[in-house]
């Protein structure tokens, strides 16, 4: 794949970049706008040659995907989440708000699964059973519309905190730190995409808790 990549015109990467760019803007989700916005600034803040008309390209689909996240549905997810997890008890979910719903009661679920091990976790794929025993002490029952993401906790970050306490969330810094690539302008291709990864993995743990997804494995090898 290197080879074949590295005798590709300077025209086909071009095309090839803007496919994998629509792509992302055709999943209509704010968590891959968001990604795909950090990656685009932590492109131009590198020191890169870009012409004018590129940049100007850049900062007009940074900006329609601002208005549209802020804008859409998907800036009303965020006010959800943010009031669900102010009163709890008495929030009403609706099949509007089924995200809010999976990441909130999945965060309370955490909490008490750190609590009950004493922070250490309560061990490999538990998440799941600490859901269904606290599941129904937390909400009504008329508010557990679906038991949402019980499996993978709707969070890498709050399925490693579930499942393996403090020691767990400290070994993702200590992964993200370790195997970052260090500025270097001989290798600046590298460092370039080693951080892109780096972004896609942490937005990918913000909202997916799968252990062997294929996405998760592939960016942590990058």
């Amino acid at each position: 794949h290197d080879k074949y990549y590295n005798e590709m015109s300077k025209h086909k990467k071009k095309v090839l970049s803007y496919v994998i760019i629509v792509g992302y803007l055709l999943t209509f989700s704010a968590l891959a706008y968001i990604s795909l916005i950090i990656c685009v600034l932590s492109v131009l803040y590198s020191d890169f040659k870009i012409s004018i008309v590129s940049k100007a390209i850049i900062c007009t689909i940074i900006s329609v995907l601002i208005t549209y996240t802020l804008q859409s549905g998907q800036a009303d997810k965020i006010y959800r989440l943010q009031n669900s997890l102010n009163d709890i008890t008495d929030y009403k979910y609706t099949t509007s708000d089924l995200s809010g719903f999976a990441i909130a009661s999945n965060m309370l679920i955490a909490k008490h699964g750190l609590i009950k091990s004493n922070f250490i976790g309560t061990g490999l794929r538990t998440h799941q059973q600490t859901y269904d025993e606290t599941i129904y002490n937390l909400f009504h029952l008329n508010q557990v519309i679906i038991e949402l993401n019980k499996e993978d906790a709707a969070s890498l970050f709050i399925r490693i905190a579930s499942e393996f306490g403090i020691p767990g969330i400290l070994f993702i810094f200590f992964f993200v730190y370790n195997y970052r690539a260090k500025y270097n302008e001989a290798n600046i291709n590298i460092y370039v995409i080693n951080r892109l990864s780096i972004i896609i993995l942490l937005c990918y743990c913000l909202r997916s808790g799968g252990y062997l997804n294929s996405t998760l494995m592939l960016f942590s090898a990058i």
